[in-house]
């Protein structure tokens, strides 16, 4: 198995149909050969950009489950990524607010 570390534009490509590199980062899931990592910068980022494409709070909200049930995340403290996501659904910002 191969260790990846998946940068934020995988994630958009992902989600994104329109993308011309949707197919390769969709079927990059689905690959049983790799192990995948991300970071909680990664994360905040994609939500960020997510948010400007208008995505439904839903298919963001499943994003984020995806992404702790099936990715290793590399964040600074082990709480980090659990208060990013009460405060997303509480807050629910958009763009770079999502940063404040």
């Amino acid at each position: 198995m191969t260790d990846l570390l998946l940068d934020t534009n995988i994630f958009i490509y992902a989600y994104d149909r329109s993308s011309p590199f949707h197919s390769k980062c969709a079927a990059l899931f689905e690959s049983p050969e790799f192990r995948f990592f991300t970071t909680s910068k990664n994360i905040t980022e994609c939500i960020a950009v997510m948010t400007k494409l208008d995505a439904p709070k839903p298919h963001i909200e499943q994003l984020l489950a995806d992404i702790s049930n099936n990715i290793i995340v590399l964040y600074p403290n082990a709480s980090s990524l659990q208060i990013f996501e009460t405060l997303f659904k509480k807050h629910a910002p958009r763009g770079n607010r999502v940063f404040d």
